[in-house]
């Protein structure tokens, strides 16, 4: 269903408000839950839903000490000492987080009257993989029946969902019940506290009897309705069925929590319960004038809530609040105490998601809480709702889909490491010894001592993948060679086209390129750019990487074990090709591309000291030419490799020196320029309407090339980001939703925004440690038209030079 018309469905038949938000509240971007997490939350669910129903069943005896810690309400004795069996628990929802470590624990239960329902009926219309809430309006109403069955066989019933008429979202839900309810056997009728009656011990409404009441209505004020002792007198005799039986209160009380903990302190759970009782339910308290302290002394580590507290209505998180704050809420309750209970606060993971702002997708960090359904003591989905912080605020929090699935490429956090302060600047000294002076940018550790792993299918069908748009990208450049200045304009490279379409008599991409992969959120890969010129990380990806496999004794599949074997033979078969007597390795200044060229200076002195060619290293402004000959300061050049952009000699006032290099005096080649351009993505994609690619090269396109346009007129979406076609390092990128306009962009192309999946990672600096959702952008290295290796950066979702580099092994 398109995410339009779920909208729409959710305004006019789920019976949700109209508002302002109406685009934004519901995100079509699914957030996935690993298997090992989804097993977890089922597995927690399960117990602590099965313990507190044994303590609702036998609270007049072997769990009769609760009582005492339940807070005083109107008709509680008479709602406690009901005497009939506990009808099914028809609705209940756990409120659900995943902290920082990746633990799991329930903030609370909320068995009295759950909402959400119209949250988890739209989830099951989005696609995800394995959706949670696939089936779930079925389910509910399965389970519904079930009961009717159970209590009045095939009998026609009246069904009454008790709500209060002035909580707006409450009358919503119970429209949207009875829409889901209602058939030739069910008659749902729609009131409020004041609308029922007892007459000849029977309960009516309308003048129409009912059977069953279903209550959107909180126990605790059930004094409001008419009649109610009567009601509650003949649910007694079976007269009427009471959905939730109104002594489930003893659930919804906050205070069950800290009963846990009192049980589980005088040993009085079986082993299994007591284990996830310890891990999933934080350390709660009744708060009292004795315990006040601890709340009042370390603020950071405890959460006051009401017991019977709805909404998140005076939830106090100490951690949210200064000291003045924090002194006066304890100041306002601390003669109230017996209507809170104190509970330790436990951190929250902020995971990255994809939010809708006024029709535009963008990612936000934002803390997710999982509101797991139960129907009749089953679970039968889940729903996410949100937030910018801890607590639930109705003008900002959004609802995505959930689905199940591992992501293929993980963290693995290094455990041998006892200091990390201490270990990084051994290690720091340690590459520089290597040659290498990029430990630190800045103050940010660049160098992770964790490594992130690649599953194997996964990495096999990246590099299978990598090959293959390979020859796509070397058969399309060879017809934008062949056809001369047809694309120059198009491609952006007018200015080099001399260079570009000097003689070129071998066919390959780059003799040394680096494509750059991202996996998005349903582990597919999508190739976001090529850099056949300047490719960074190649230090990273050799002595780098081979220096932390054997540090860190990693036993694991390397990428990179065959980067310098291949590529030292290709560019040996380029160096024989013209046999030059001096070959110069030319960079800027800049402190990452000069150490970056060493890799090619050392690959190319090996090849050279057996030809007796001479190999200089030095800085391409010092460069000139002569009588058309090439000179580094008086050293005549015959060959180069230009670790420095084409397009960057005029633009740095080297243009006398861009004219010299030509297809034959520069191992990596001007014409590899056609595939550096952006704009080559739109080209391919027009390419698509002719008969140019053969069927299986157009399902490879359309498979891992995002849909690229030169004109944002033509984009079949707004959820597109913006490229400068000749740019580096991030630089001019933007989504869609940063700009006001796009139409005075020039020389950009516009792209499909990929969904990448971020991973969550504790950034370290010379003065702090942070965590962060950081995007991996997987660059892999090929030469010619072979894959040779790869290295990963986190950073931003534009990855920029502010970024982390993570050895990337195959598991």
């Amino acid at each position: 269903m398109e995410y339009n018309n779920v909208v729409d469905e959710l305004l006019f038949n789920y019976y949700a408000i109209h508002c302002k938000r109406k685009g934004d509240i519901y995100s079509p971007y699914p957030f996935y839950l690993s298997e090992v997490e989804y097993k977890k939350i089922k597995l927690f669910t399960t117990v602590i839903d099965k313990l507190s129903l044994d303590i609702l069943n036998n609270l007049n005896t072997k769990y009769v000490d609760y009582k005492q810690m339940l807070p005083d309400f109107p008709l509680k004795n008479e709602i406690l000492n009901l005497n009939r069996e506990i009808a099914d628990v028809f609705w209940t929802r756990y409120d659900c987080f995943i902290e920082n470590s990746g633990e799991i624990f329930f903030s609370e239960g909320n068995y009295d009257k759950p909402c959400a329902q119209r949250e988890l009926g739209i989830g099951q219309y989005f696609n995800c993989d394995n959706n949670v809430n696939e089936d779930f309006v079925e389910k509910f109403k399965d389970k519904f029946n079930s009961i009717v069955e159970k209590y009045y066989g095939d009998k026609k019933v009246n069904v009454f969902i008790l709500a209060d008429p002035c909580h707006y979202e409450e009358v919503h839900l119970s429209m949207l019940y009875r829409e889901w309810l209602e058939d030739s056997r069910i008659n749902v009728i729609l009131g409020g506290a004041n609308n029922l009656y007892v007459k000849d011990e029977k309960v009516y409404c309308f003048h129409k009897p009912v059977h069953i009441i279903l209550r959107q209505f909180p126990t605790e004020n059930l004094y409001e309705v008419n009649d109610i002792e009567n009601i509650l007198n003949l649910y007694t005799g079976n007269k009427v069925l009471i959905l939730n039986d109104p002594r489930i209160v003893v659930l919804q009380s906050k205070s069950i929590f800290a009963y846990f903990h009192k049980l589980l302190k005088e040993n009085r759970l079986d082993t299994q319960t007591s284990e996830i009782v310890r891990q999933c339910i934080p350390y709660t308290e009744l708060l009292s004038e004795k315990n006040i302290n601890k709340a009042t002394e370390n603020k950071d580590s405890y959460v006051i809530k009401p017991i019977l507290g709805r909404y998140s209505e005076d939830v106090f998180i100490g951690s949210l609040y200064s000291e003045e704050e924090w002194k006066s809420i304890i100041e306002d309750i601390e003669n109230y105490t017996e209507y809170y209970i104190l509970q330790e606060f436990r951190d929250i993971r902020k995971d990255n998601i994809v939010e809708l702002k006024e029709g535009y997708a963008h990612n936000v960090d934002a803390f997710c809480n999982f509101g797991v359904y139960l129907c009749c003591n089953e679970i039968i989905g889940m729903c996410s709702r949100w937030n910018y912080d801890y607590l639930t605020d109705n003008e900002t929090t959004f609802i995505t889909p959930i689905g199940v699935k591992n992501s293929k490429l993980n963290i693995e956090y290094n455990g041998e490491i006892k200091c990390r302060k201490t270990e990084f600047k051994n290690v720091n000294l340690d590459l520089v010894k290597l040659g290498f002076l990029g430990a630190y940018n800045n103050a940010r550790e660049y160098v992770s001592l964790d490594k992130i792993l690649l599953s194997k299918d996964k990495f096999q069908e990246l590099k299978n993948a990598s090959e293959e748009i390979l020859n796509i990208f070397n058969r399309v450049s060879e017809f934008v060679y062949g056809n001369k200045g047809w694309f120059d304009e198009i491609l952006g490279i007018s200015e080099v086209s001399e260079n570009i379409y000097s003689p070129k008599d071998f066919s390959y991409l780059s003799i040394l390129g680096r494509m750059d992969w991202a996996l998005d959120a349903d582990n597919n890969l999508k190739l976001m750019e090529l850099n056949n010129e300047t490719p960074a990380g190649l230090y990273e990806s050799t002595i780098l990487n081979d220096y932390l496999m054997k540090r860190y004794e990693v036993d694991i599949e390397n990428p990179n074990e065959k980067f310098e074997e291949i590529l030292t033979k290709n560019i040996e078969e380029y160096i024989l090709k013209y046999y030059p007597t001096t070959i110069g390795i030319f960079s800027s200044c800049y402190y990452e591309d000069y150490y970056n060229i060493d890799i090619i200076v050392s690959i190319v002195r090996k090849i050279s000291s057996r030809y007796n060619i001479k190999v200089i290293k030095g800085n391409v402004y010092n460069l000139r030419v002569e009588n058309n000959k090439l000179y580094y300061f008086n050293e005549q050049i015959d060959m180069i490799y230009r670790y420095f952009p084409l397009n960057w000699f005029g633009k740095f006032n080297l243009k006398q020196v861009g004219s010299w290099i030509n297809n034959k005096n520069c191992i990596n080649q001007p014409v590899t320029m056609i595939a550096q351009s952006k704009a080559l993505f739109a080209v391919i994609y027009e390419m698509l309407n002719t008969d140019f690619f053969t069927a299986y090269e157009r399902n490879i396109i359309l498979k891992y090339i995002p849909y690229t346009d030169v004109s944002h007129k033509s984009m079949k979406t707004i959820d597109y980001i913006c490229k400068p076609i000749l740019e580096r390092e991030g630089q001019g990128i933007y989504t869609r939703r940063q700009l006001s306009s796009v139409d005075d962009l020039k020389n950009y192309i516009f792209q499909e925004r990929i969904n990448i999946k971020a991973v969550n990672y504790m950034l370290n600096s010379t003065y702090k440690r942070e965590r962060k959702n950081l995007f991996p952008i997987l660059g892999c290295f090929y030469s010619k038209n072979e894959f040779i290796g790869m290295y990963c950066r986190l950073g931003s979702l534009i990855t920029k030079e502010n970024c982390v580099y993570m050895p990337i092994y195959i598991k």
